[in-house]
């Protein structure tokens, strides 16, 4: 094994290390990546001890052989430090950063304390001591990048750079033993054995100082298809948000008007079954001339107060009711309305998503209305849906719904429309009306409920044909200063 110089393993083996520091250097330039920067700084460290080594003839030996194996236990515990970084649950770090500088001390006092002890001169227990705290340095690191892998979903890479770790602290070991065997056995000596222990030590050191960046990258990707992942899994929450909350507007519609014709037939039974009798005694047979028992001259009129009281008791009970759905609103509001645009745009993005249809608003700047946000919600979540219901007929590409809001002195105007068939004339008639639909399902209340909703805020909606085809809606709604003073 004469041939075979161990010097020229330690260049080979600084200037892997080196390279190894400056990929890592260019992959996290300008990030705050301590782990990055304790791996930088131990493959620095390390390459410098490896170089300094080579030449300790021409160096004194506190510096050539004390401190440079001082150094490199210090760059063995830095890449500890560094993957303790990577730990989302680090166990004392305050003592891990203790050790890594307490450790390179106390081997550089007990390597000068044998030299001194032989005169000054490099013996075999240095290099002995030197193998025994690497070995230990190798092991400690390796189990970190063990325990730190578990916290991982993939910890391919971490076992691997453990099973280095381990390999070298074993090697260190074989080392030492080899030196208590060959009791004059130095770093250089061209021993077999020790050959074969240096000749793997060096190679997986440099496999080890570029295996992180393997690391760091396949880290990077897991953690990119992990966001991918979460990014998928919060779209489909959201989608599924976005669907509740239309179903909870249909569902609010379909209450509204289940509640007023409940209420309705409640109160309107009673005084419609007294209407009943007393249209049945009108027209049952009237008593004979020869039926003396009761007088027959005040009955017609008996019955017709009774009929026009029963009439006065069902109209006060729909203006009751209607009084009472129309009940002004006492409290003031500011809302913005292109913020309620992007509301609705995102809460009904699932259903315009899945019909094909595009929808696009328009707004005018600071444009402040005079109304609940919330209602106005519900408003425009209702007409989205009423237009999407108009478009089925039209081709996925060609649907389309736009929100067009131009703010006035006292007043904001507001047009929606679709390029979808329009209003019929007949449906143009009775279009506001409460319970008036051509659709086969639903309860005619949408648009009612919404043109009750905006003249509750002091505006007004009307329809139209578009000119090039579509229905139009055109919304007035008091900005916040006439609202103020109207309140006022």
């Amino acid at each position: 094994m004469q041939y075979i110089s161990i010097p020229s393993f330690f260049f080979v083996y600084s200037g892997l290390s080196l390279l190894a520091a400056c990929l890592i250097g260019v992959l996290f330039w300008g990030k705050k990546d301590r782990s990055a920067h304790y791996w930088i700084l131990s493959c620095t460290i390390s390459a410098v001890a490896a170089f300094t080594t080579v030449f300790r003839a021409e160096i004194p030996i506190v510096v050539s052989y004390s401190a440079m194996v001082s150094l490199e236990l210090f760059s063995i515990l830095l890449t500890r430090q560094s993957l303790e970084a990577l730990d989302p649950k680090p166990f004392n770090r305050r003592w891990s950063k203790t050790c890594c500088w307490v450790l390179p001390v106390l081997l550089f006092l007990s390597a000068e304390g044998l030299r001194w002890s032989a005169n000054g001169a490099l013996i075999p227990a240095m290099t002995l001591v030197t193998a025994i705290f690497f070995g230990l340095g190798n092991v400690a690191s390796g189990l970190k990048a063990y325990g730190v892998g578990k916290n991982y979903e993939h910890p391919v890479f971490f076992s691997m750079m453990s099973g280095t770790m381990w390999i070298m602290g074993g090697l260190y070991f074989m080392r030492a033993l080899n030196i208590l065997v060959e009791e004059h056995l130095l770093t250089f000596d061209h021993s077999t054995l020790n050959v074969l222990i240096w000749i793997p030590l060096i190679l997986l050191g440099a496999v080890r100082n570029l295996m992180y960046i393997a690391l760091r990258m396949h880290m990077g990707f897991a953690e990119r298809s992990h966001l991918s992942v979460m990014n998928l899994r919060l779209t489909n929450v959201l989608d599924e948000r976005n669907r509740f909350i239309m179903q909870i507007e249909k569902f609010n519609r379909l209450f509204s008007a289940s509640s007023i014709s409940s209420q309705l037939v409640h109160e309107i039974r009673q005084p419609l079954t007294s209407l009943r009798l007393n249209l049945e005694n009108l027209l049952a047979p009237w008593p004979t001339p020869k039926d003396k028992q009761e007088k027959t001259d005040d009955l017609p009129g008996q019955l017709s107060s009774r009929l026009l009281s029963d009439v006065d008791r069902i109209s006060g009970i729909v203006n009751s009711i209607d009084r009472y759905a129309r009940a002004p609103v006492s409290e003031t509001h500011q809302t913005l309305l292109g913020q309620v645009f992007t509301d609705v745009s995102e809460i009904a993005a699932t259903r315009l998503r899945e019909t094909g249809v595009t929808l696009t608003t328009i707004c005018d700047a600071d444009c402040f209305v005079a109304a609940d946000r919330v209602h106005l919600q519900q408003v425009f979540i209702n007409l989205i849906n009423n237009a999407i219901e108009a478009l089925n007929q039209k081709p996925r590409d060609k649907r389309e719904i736009s929100f067009i809001a131009l703010k006035m002195q006292t007043r904001v105007r507001i047009y929606v429309e679709d390029n979808g068939p329009g209003f019929s004339p007949e449906a143009q008639e009775t279009l506001f009306d409460p319970m008036a639909t051509q659709k086969t399902s639903g309860a005619g209340i949408g648009l009612w409920l919404c043109r009750d909703i905006i003249t509750r805020y002091g505006g007004s909606m009307t329809a139209e044909n578009r000119p090039e085809g579509g229905a139009r809606l055109i919304i007035f709604i008091p900005t916040v200063r006439e609202g103020l003073s109207r309140g006022s």
